[in-house]
Formats: structure tokens, sequence, C-alpha cells
């Protein structure tokens, strides 16, 4: 799989079911045939919420869903990156928890064993 856009990304203005990286939140909608004037000018659209017109199907849903739907695309993905580093210290902490009570659990078997042995444990 390919890199994804870097982020942070969010909501063009005046545009919001298109998603753009924030560096592109001002510019424009649209393009150029120059390429420094595309650049400049011009947002890159990462991805976009459905925006079609309203076509009167039962399953079609509000602009304002979709709105919403384009601003949680822009909150989850900025995020993700962060919460993934979050969840691989999370499991290495407890990998090590682990670990620790696990050696405290076979020190108590071992001195329980050896208490049973000397005759000072019931079995």
């Amino acid at each position: 799989m390919g890199e994804h856009t870097p982020t942070p990304w969010a909501l063009l203005n005046g545009w919001p079911n298109e998603i753009v990286s924030i560096s592109d939140v001002h510019k424009s909608l649209g393009g150029s045939i120059y390429e420094a004037e595309d650049r400049e000018r011009f947002a890159v659209i990462i991805a976009e919420s459905k925006s079609d017109a309203f076509s009167g199907f039962a399953h079609e849903i509000s602009g304002e869903t979709r709105k919403s739907n384009a601003a949680f695309i822009v909150l989850a993905c900025n995020n993700h990156d962060r919460l993934t580093r979050e969840n691989e210290a999370m499991r290495k902490a407890l990998e090590g928890a682990l670990a620790m009570a696990s050696e405290a659990i076979a020190i108590i078997q071992d001195a329980l064993a050896s208490l049973k042995d000397s005759g000072n444990a019931q079995a």
C-alpha cells in the first residue's frame, strides 16, 4: 500500500465536502494547465464526501450528513497515526506487565512447592 497524503487534513473553505491538506485549505477549487499557477492557487482534493444533488431516492443522505461525514473523515485521519503509536505503546506496556506477572507467579509457585516439600504447607 502506498503512503497517504501527510496529515493534518481539513475541509476546503467554502466546500465542506472536499477534503484537502491543511496547507490547501484557503486555496480555490479548480485547476490550471500551468503547473506553477496550479500548485499556488488551487487545492489538491484528497477525498470528498458524496456531494451530488439529491436524486429523490429514499436512500440518499442529507447535505448536512455529508458535511458531517467529511468532517469525521478528517478527524479520523488526523488522529490515526497518533492512535496507532499510543496503541503500540500500550501493547508494549502490557507485554512488560505480563512478563513481570508471570515471573511473580513462578516465584510464588516455587515458594509454595518448597513449603510443601518441607511439610510447612497444606496440600
